[in-house]
């Protein structure tokens, strides 16, 4: 709780009508969550606009209302705050109403296209093995260390997001992993936060719908860097285009590179594949704490040559804060990634599953890739990829004929599905993704999800493998204004019980 006008000296009103010396009990960005002394801030969305939900959080029990412009009706006793910017607004005043979190707390970001889930999993195992006591804000939900509560947003409004990190250092939580997204960059979510440490992994085709270029997605991206204070501590892939763009002006004295080139400073080497795990080595140059210029031998259970890029820039960041080399190889070892990520699920008849959230085309490229690599070493008989895949409707449309090519070019056979359709006709947008098809292979466009799936797993024989690509470890299925319980995994677990 706190008192209305000890907020107000974080913000600069434009103009205050009623009373300040009220008890404030909670900041709201959603009328639907408003209590009695709930404070509301009406922001503008890309969809919706707060101001339209006014009365609806004043009906909740709001006692006071941030908002860039005043309703037609003011309602007595209720306090209106009218500022610039209530987006801006919302981050400033949450910090101060919870106590300044982040400044409690090590915080680590991680941004880019693919990758951030994967990465955030595999650092929480990391540190904890170090130690630290860990949470988890992002895409598959907000983690408290083994406790999940689900989430809309991969990274949440500020108000929610100050009150998840006030909650998580009130029990214990040392240091929070954070996947931090363009989006949330770009709508000042995670305005104030300190960040002590940022990774990037990639940037490829994806929300092209919002950023318009790859400039401007960039740019977004870049926006994480340029947060860090002098005492951080930054990390990129060397090998992606824009790996030293995050860098530039960066203000963290100590930033590091790790990619395939010797100039960087964690250099990958060696890489062997398998559907049973990955080995690798990686050279590390002496600019990191009490580590001598050295090549270094890891496994991972983890499978996949973007895996272990995944887990080399999780390996610097530890290094990076001084962790001990047998208890990071140890837990490297033990590392089991995020669900929904290169997950394999092995059949009765010798075929193996593989589940996987790729829904971009760098990400879906990777995972093919990936598949096709491991096929000879997983077989003694000559494998076959058989993909299964679609895209969501109402989202960036350019990427349909991109995600149709590339999948005619790795896989052997594919299934086009419905991944979220949403308000789009699921038939053209499986249309859409055929024309991108620039080879002959079997080809069927099956729509009803759960049926694609199981097609596919019969279909499989000894040695095959069945990519299954696009929803990953989500739960549910968007069509029309509908949200079903959906599952990728409960389909394979439900056939595999079905068949044994």
């Amino acid at each position: 709780m706190k008192i209305l006008s000890d907020l107000l000296h974080a913000i600069n009103p434009k103009q205050i009508i009623g009373l300040t010396d009220i008890s404030i009990f909670s900041i709201e960005h959603n009328s639907r969550t408003c209590e009695k002394k709930s404070l509301f801030i009406a922001i503008k969305g890309t969809t919706t606009d707060g101001h339209a939900f006014i009365q609806n959080a004043i009906d909740n029990g709001a006692a006071a209302i941030i908002c860039e412009k005043l309703p037609d009706d003011l309602i007595k006793d209720i306090t209106y705050i009218i500022v610039e910017n209530a987006r801006s607004t919302a981050a400033d005043i949450s910090h101060i109403f919870h106590n300044n979190p982040s400044s409690r707390l090590k915080i680590y970001g991680v941004t880019g296209t693919n990758g951030k889930t994967t990465v955030t999993f595999i650092l929480k195992q990391l540190l904890e093995a170090h130690g630290e006591k860990c949470g988890i804000i992002g895409t598959t939900g907000n983690y408290f260390g083994d406790k999940k509560i689900e989430t809309k947003y991969t990274t949440p409004e500020a108000p929610e997001l100050c009150k998840i990190l006030s909650e998580m250092a009130e029990e214990g939580i040392t240091t929070v992993i954070m996947e931090v997204s363009s989006h949330s960059l770009i709508m000042e979510r995670v305005r104030g936060i300190r960040f002590s440490a940022a990774l990037f992994t990639n940037l490829s085709h994806d929300h092209l719908d919002f950023h318009r270029t790859m400039e401007e997605y960039a740019q977004a991206k870049k926006m994480l860097f340029d947060m860090l204070p002098a005492d951080a501590i930054a990390i990129v892939n060397g090998d992606g285009v824009y790996s030293h763009y995050m860098l530039t002006d960066c203000k963290a004295k100590r930033k590091y590179t790790v990619g395939m080139e010797h100039r960087f400073d964690t250099t990958i080497h060696s890489v062997e594949c398998s559907l049973q795990g990955t080995h690798f080595s990686l050279d590390i140059d002496g600019s990191f704490p009490e580590t001598l210029h050295a090549r270094y031998m890891f496994s991972t259970l983890l499978l996949g040559f973007f895996n272990v890029e995944n887990m080399a820039l999780c390996i610097s960041l530890c290094l990076a804060l001084g962790m001990d080399k047998v208890v990071l190889s140890e837990a490297v070892r033990q590392s089991h990634g995020a669900p929904g990520r290169m997950e394999a699920i092995p059949l009765p008849n010798n075929s193996v599953a593989i589940i996987d959230y790729a829904h971009t085309p760098d990400a879906l490229e990777k995972v093919l890739r990936t598949c096709r690599a491991t096929l000879h070493n997983y077989s003694s008989t000559k494998g076959t990829l058989i993909t299964v895949f679609g895209c969501g409707g109402n989202r960036d449309a350019k990427k349909r004929p991109l995600m149709g090519s590339i999948a005619s070019e790795l896989s052997d056979s594919i299934i086009i599905t419905s991944d979220n359709p949403r308000n789009e006709h699921p038939q053209i947008i499986a249309e859409e993704i055929l024309r991108g098809f620039t080879r002959l292979i079997p080809v069927l466009i099956i729509l009803d999800r759960k049926e694609a799936i199981e097609r596919a797993l019969s279909s499989a024989q000894s040695g095959d493998i069945v990519l299954i690509a696009g929803k990953g470890h989500e739960t549910t299925q968007t069509i029309g204004s509908s949200v079903l319980h959906f599952s990728d995994r409960g389909v394979v677990e439900e056939y595999h019980h079905s068949i044994t």
